[in-house]
């Protein structure tokens, strides 16, 4: 099965299109081999192919996955910081994910909280296994001497998403 890590903040309704090629219990369409996206700092994005390291310095939502099957989007806030990450389309059968920053938001599912205790777990069968814990390895290397509250996601498709929650701004992987 292919895998999927991605990192990004977003809060767009994601929708979709392909919903029978694209649907839980589907193979993936072929989309080439296992791939690894980051997101972290003020701002820092390492992108699938692992060519290119960009900086996003505007304010706004940005794509980072948009296909038939699945879409992400990444918000980035005052300082170019990922302030929330959504991750929804025809893989989700329309249901939507939303992580922000600790002290300002949420992890939510369709709307209404999740995870919202250290530590805890949510489940959806087929669609989402999603923990929060300390556990876990900081994404952003000038952060290892902080605390640590993880949120780690297993969805249709092989997609693995890690989110770590600062107080206020995402890293993502």
């Amino acid at each position: 099965s292919r895998r999927a890590r991605v990192g990004l903040s977003g809060l767009a309704a994601p929708g979709g299109g392909a919903a029978g090629a694209c649907a839980a219990g589907s193979a993936c369409p072929p989309c080439g081999n296992e791939s690894t996206c980051m997101l972290w700092g003020d701002p820092h994005v390492r992108v699938f192919d692992g060519k290119v390291h960009l900086r996003i310095l505007d304010e706004g939502d940005f794509w980072i996955v948009r296909s038939e099957c699945v879409e992400i989007q990444g918000r980035y806030g005052e300082k170019s910081v990922i302030t929330a990450i959504a991750v929804g389309g025809a893989f989700l059968q329309g249901h939507r994910l939303v992580v922000e920053p600790r002290a300002v938001g949420r992890v939510t599912w369709d709307g209404r909280e999740i995870l919202a205790n250290l530590p805890s777990a949510f489940a959806v069968d087929a669609l989402i296994r999603a923990t929060y814990s300390d556990d876990g390895e900081h994404i952003d290397p000038g952060l290892r001497g902080m605390p640590l509250k993880t949120v780690e996601v297993e969805l249709p498709l092989g997609l693995h998403l890690v989110v770590d929650r600062w107080p206020k701004h995402l890293d993502v992987l």
